[in-house]
């Protein structure tokens, strides 16, 4: 390669680590920076009624076109229980540009220690509001049909941003960070949507509790919380259901997703990272949910992790496929107490621990159509002292009618060319478990980043060029 090449290729690998951020998500990062905000001085609010919300407002006529306007004030509120509280409203209404801080709790729930404090509201926004040193940030109880967007809630005692039996919010592109508890935490509340959020440093991310039922929860990012990035725990007399976990990324929490007593969730292209337990743990009466194209990597533990505390409550008949578990310092998958599972086209790569461990009471799951690559230490090169998966269980299944896995270090001999090699591979385990038709060719391959891929398009692209002047 002559000289001109070289800076050529240095120049657009300079290019695309620097010029082009793209986070983990794919998307394009936005330069971090606050809006210069110019604050008055202002006493504690309290409205509670749309026509004491009329004569508060600087603006507006109270309709969707034209909604109430209060803005840019500074409140201490001195250890009361807020420092704006607004109540039993119906009109459109937009609070933003404040700043709110010392509220101190005392009671439920009109002195909750709240920056904000919407009560039975329909139609309310609160937007680029500052709201920390409080017992919580913003909380809305009751009500329906508001909008909580690009606010800063921080050092808050309590929670973040919390709503309390209250539907069809909208809580999006706020950031909570060093909150005591949870940086969103929704509690009894259905059909929300809590879409690209930032909740660091909080105890959890984003929590639902109870019948926080068709909640969706998108394209948020969820980093060193100390216990889970995102934690559900449904009813202790039922489940939670119908969740939508789409597109979070999840690093250096305890947990990645944490879920109990929760059914029919819906968790698709999440990404999970150095997290220091499990990228997703389905806990006890975690049932009939659908892990799909997550990638779950470079976690402590294990990737993925489904457990079940009894046989009362069970976490079966889920759904696991096209995930990639990769470079996790446990297994790839770990069954325990966990059965009726079908588990297909997931790629298992690289983990220190078995690909799949199947233990204790798991009965009955069906494993196919997978990729192991150089898990338990395996290579190109079949070991007994390195097999891939292991089965403690009963009844499990590891191929179906026609087809089993794919096992990097077990491909030959295909006398018949079918496909299928012509000797089973034997997992580890009490079970005494076959893959009976393992593959001879993946059904998935391991995953190399679009950006890498565009590095090395355009690095390709400049050396064509270069060659074709020289």
């Amino acid at each position: 390669m002559k000289k001109l090449e070289y800076v050529l290729v240095g120049a657009i690998v300079v290019l695309l680590l620097t010029a082009i951020p793209i986070s983990a998500s794919g998307a394009p990062v936005k330069e971090n920076g606050e809006n210069l905000r110019a604050y008055v001085s202002h006493a504690v609010i309290k409205i509670n009624s749309d026509s004491e919300l009329q004569s508060m407002a600087s603006s507006g006529s109270g309709t969707v076109n034209d909604p109430y306007i209060i803005e840019n004030y500074e409140i201490d509120a001195n250890g009361g229980g807020y420092a704006i509280y607004i109540g039993n409203t119906t009109k459109y209404f937009i609070i933003r540009n404040l700043l709110l801080y010392n509220a101190s709790y005392s009671s439920i729930p009109y002195n909750v220690g709240a920056g904000v404090l919407l009560y039975n509201v329909i139609n309310g926004k609160v937007e680029n509001v500052v709201a920390k040193n409080n017992s919580n940030g913003i909380y809305i109880r009751g009500g329906s049909e508001n909008i909580v967007n690009g606010n800063s809630v921080e050092n808050n005692s309590n929670q973040g941003i919390w709503v309390v039996y209250s539907n069809n919010n909208n809580i999006t592109y706020n950031t909570c960070t060093h909150n005591g508890k949870s940086g969103i935490l929704v509690y009894t509340a259905q059909d929300n949507l809590l879409e690209g959020n930032t909740c660091e440093n909080n105890d959890w991310g984003i929590s639902l509790w109870g019948n926080s039922n068709n909640t969706q929860i998108k394209f948020n990012t969820l980093s060193f919380n100390s216990e889970n990035g995102i934690y559900i725990s449904g009813p202790s007399d039922g489940y939670l259901n119908n969740t939508l976990l789409y597109k979070n990324t999840l690093f250096n929490n305890t947990y990645g997703i944490h879920t109990i007593y929760t059914q029919n969730m819906s968790a698709r292209e999440n990404e999970g990272y150095n997290n220091t337990n499990y990228g997703i743990y389905l806990d006890t009466g975690s049932s009939y949910n659908t892990l799909e194209k997550n990638h779950m990597h470079d976690n402590l533990k294990s990737g993925i992790y489904i457990y079940a505390y009894s046989t009362s409550t069970p976490s079966d008949h889920n759904v696991i496929m096209w995930n990639n578990l990769s470079f996790n310092g446990g297994q790839g998958l770990y069954l325990d107490k966990s059965s009726y599972n079908d588990i297909h086209n997931n790629m298992f790569y690289n983990n220190s621990g078995y690909g799949i461990t199947i233990y204790s009471s798991s009965n009955y799951n069906r494993v196919y159509e997978n990729s192991f690559y150089f898990n338990h230490g395996s290579t190109d090169t079949y070991s007994s002292g390195a097999v891939q998966a292991a089965d403690y269980g009963t009844g499990n299944a590891w191929n179906i009618s026609y087809e089993g896995n794919y096992w990097y270090d077990w491909t030959t001999p295909d006398n018949n060319n079918n496909g299928i090699v012509d000797n089973p591979y034997s997992i580890d385990g009490s079970a005494n478990s076959e893959d009976e038709l393992p593959l001879t060719t993946s059904t998935a391959v391991p995953e190399i980043s679009p950006g890498i891929v565009l590095v090395f398009v355009l690095l390709a692209g400049a050396m064509i060029a270069v060659r074709r002047k020289l």
